[in-house]
C-alpha cells in the first residue's frame, strides 16, 4: 500500500497516516462483530488490556526478588558422573517493565575444576515471565560461555511448588543439536530456591546435569 499525502503535508503527519492505516488494518481484521461489521473497538481494548496487564502468575514470581548466594552443580554425564561445583555467586533479581519480566543476574568466581576455569569468572542474565497469550511462563538465559540462548516454555505443577519448563539446546562438542530439555524450578519456602535441568536425550532416568540452588543473602522475616 502507498499513501501520497498532499504537497506540503509534514513528515511527521505521513507517518501518523501510515502507522493508522497498518494498525487499524490488523486490529480490524482480528476484532469484527460476528454480524460482520465494523470492529468493536471496546472488545479489542479489552482483549488487549488482559493480554498485556500482569497478573496472579506474574505475581508468584516475587519470590524470585532480592539478592542471593548461588551454588551450582554439573554433571557432564548425569547425576552418576563426576560433579563440578560452580560457587561463591550472585544473583541480583529485579523487575523490569512494570512487574511483566523478572531479571535475574548472577556472577560466579569459583570453581572446583581446574579444566574449567578458563570459563570464569561466569555471569549470565536470565528474564523469566508469564505469557498470558500462550498461559505459559517463559525462560531464557545468555552467559559469558556461549552464543546460544535457552529458550524454553513452562506450566506450574498443580500444588504450586514447582515451574516445570521444555526447549532446546544445542551441544557443539558433541555435534548434538536441538537437544530436548527439562527445567524444573523449586521453590523450597521463602529463602531457598532449586533449580534443575535435564538432558533428555540421555534417556528417562540419571539424566539431571545441572542443579542450581538459591539461598536468599539476607532472609524473610
Amino acid at each position: 500500500l502507498e499513501v501520497t499525502p498532499r504537497k506540503g503535508t509534514p513528515m511527521k503527519f505521513k507517518v501518523v497516516i501510515v502507522a493508522l492505516l497498518v494498525f487499524g488494518g490488523i486490529f480490524a481484521s482480528h476484532a469484527v462483530s460476528q454480524e460482520g461489521g465494523a470492529p468493536d473497538m471496546q472488545k479489542m481494548m479489552e482483549i488487549h488490556k488482559k493480554a498485556t496487564t500482569p497478573g496472579p502468575a506474574h505475581k508468584a514470581l516475587e519470590a524470585f526478588i532480592g539478592e542471593w548466594k548461588t551454588t551450582m552443580t554439573v554433571w557432564m554425564g548425569g547425576p552418576e558422573s563426576p560433579a563440578t561445583t560452580i560457587e561463591a555467586g550472585i544473583s541480583t533479581n529485579e523487575w523490569l517493565m512494570d512487574g511483566r519480566w523478572l531479571k535475574l543476574e548472577t556472577k560466579a568466581e569459583k570453581i572446583d575444576n581446574p579444566m574449567m576455569a578458563a570459563f570464569m569468572p561466569t555471569h549470565s542474565v536470565a528474564l523469566l515471565g508469564y505469557d498470558n497469550i500462550k498461559k505459559k511462563y517463559v525462560y531464557t538465559v545468555v552467559d559469558n560461555a556461549s552464543t546460544q540462548m535457552l529458550r524454553t516454555l513452562g506450566v506450574p505443577e498443580r500444588d504450586g511448588s514447582a515451574i516445570v519448563f521444555y526447549g532446546e539446546i544445542d551441544e557443539p562438542m558433541m555435534s548434538e543439536y536441538d537437544k530436548p530439555v527439562k527445567a524444573a524450578i523449586r521453590f523450597k519456602g521463602k529463602d531457598k530456591i532449586v533449580m534443575e535441568i535435564y538432558d533428555l536425550g540421555m534417556g528417562e532416568k540419571n539424566n539431571k546435569v545441572v542443579e542450581t540452588v538459591w539461598t536468599r543473602i539476607k532472609p524473610s522475616k
